[in-house]
């Protein structure tokens, strides 16, 4: 149990660029327990970028071994975990996730989601698109129903990092 008196872990969703990895890491600094990030822990485990994965052996794969990382990372005891935008969209996963840890859904525009992406998109498996803004806005669409499943949503859109995790705090 941390030093705030959590004994479940936190996990963290929502679209790339929601701000997961950031407000995860303050997060679990505030609480004092462990932080990961299954997309890094991923890549270390298999020694390949997500990206290779995606272009070797496809999203199923992908999806399993995410699934697979995420368990093994919730065994270690309480902790703040930060997703891959897809992970809680996989049934089995978000099974995983809403059984042994308190979701967390890091909300945020269309608009500051895609201009926080944009930089980034040529590493990103799910952007490789010739029109990534139209293939990211069918993404916000088809998960944002399944991110609302989560039990705690919390806005990250033009919010500093600070007030979300003060946020989050609040309503775990």
């Amino acid at each position: 149990m941390s030093s705030f008196g959590i004994s479940r872990s936190i996990s963290l969703i929502g679209m790339m660029g929601a701000g997961k990895t950031t407000i995860g890491r303050a997060l679990a600094k505030a609480l004092d327990v462990p932080f990961y990030d299954s997309d890094a822990e991923i890549e270390a485990r298999s020694q390949q970028t997500i990206e290779e994965i995606f272009d070797l052996y496809g999203e199923g794969y992908f999806r399993q071994k995410e699934k697979e990382v995420i368990e093994n990372i919730l065994k270690k005891g309480v902790c703040v975990l930060s997703t891959g935008g897809g992970a809680y969209i996989h049934d089995q996963t978000r099974s995983v996730l809403d059984e042994k840890t308190t979701t967390v859904w890091l909300r945020a525009s269309f608009e500051e989601l895609f201009q926080r992406v944009s930089a980034r998109k040529k590493t990103m498996p799910m952007l490789k698109d010739e029109d990534p803004e139209t293939k990211f806005r069918m993404l916000f669409e088809q998960r944002n129903p399944f991110y609302s499943r989560a039990m705690v949503a919390v806005d990250s859109s033009g919010v500093a990092p600070k007030n979300v995790v003060e946020s989050v705090l609040k309503k775990i």
